[in-house]
């Protein structure tokens, strides 16, 4: 009778032991997936109501993005973009897409169209005076630049229209210029061939800036 006792005792003690260590095991398997799944990063909302961040591969919204400080994203698949709502006076956007492992940390969104054509009309004048110190002799080669603004009304660009000699067969180019300091000064030096602007070592512009620029000359 002793003898089955201890028998049992010992069964129950090493089922009971067992049970023990598959919830360790278990506890630590999700513990470290759960670990591997999210990143704590800094997220800034700059001009954003509201956004999220949103599965590439599926469409779908993963998590709501409404506040700014540090916040946890989840991810479950290699690729994200996070869509956002401007706040009064600035536009819509998506990010690039991105990786749990190059977060985005920061989501700044442009002006809306309105606000950008309503600074247009103040900022023309200084930007046509920049351009003719910086070439003189443009107006005689090129129709003057009208262009548009960009990001937050600090970036300009306007493809400058041949009106040459045609015997010259100039081609038309693209004029950028950037606003920093309440000063505007030429960024595309020389001016850009009106094709699309890529990303150089001898033009630093936004790959933001240059995605709206190369939509604009697309069309």
């Amino acid at each position: 009778m002793t003898y089955n006792y201890r028998i049992r005792t010992i069964l129950i003690a090493t089922g009971v032991l067992a049970i023990v260590i598959i919830a360790l095991l278990t506890w630590f398997y999700i513990t470290t997936n759960t670990e591997r799944s999210q990143q704590i990063v800094e997220i800034t909302l700059d001009g954003v109501s509201r956004a999220e961040l949103v599965d590439v591969s599926t469409g779908e919204v993963t998590q709501s993005l409404d506040s700014t400080g540090p916040m946890v994203l989840r991810y479950t698949t290699p690729r994200y973009e996070i869509r956002y709502s401007g706040s009064d006076g600035f536009s819509d956007g998506v990010t690039r897409e991105f990786t749990p492992y190059q977060p985005v940390t920061e989501i700044r969104a442009a002006y809306d169209q309105p606000r950008l054509e309503q600074l247009h009309d103040q900022e023309l004048s200084a930007i046509q005076a920049v351009i003719r110190q910086y070439a003189p002799n443009l107006s005689e080669l090129y129709e003057p630049p009208t262009g548009a603004l960009y990001e937050r009304g600090d970036w300009f660009a306007s493809i400058l229209e041949y009106r040459g000699d045609a015997l010259t067969d100039r081609d038309d180019v693209v004029i950028i210029l950037h606003k920093q300091d309440d000063q505007w000064s030429i960024v595309s030096d020389p001016p850009q061939p009106s094709a699309v602007i890529v990303e150089s070592a001898e033009i630093e512009v936004p790959l933001s800036v240059r995605s709206s620029i190369n939509q604009h000359l697309l069309e």
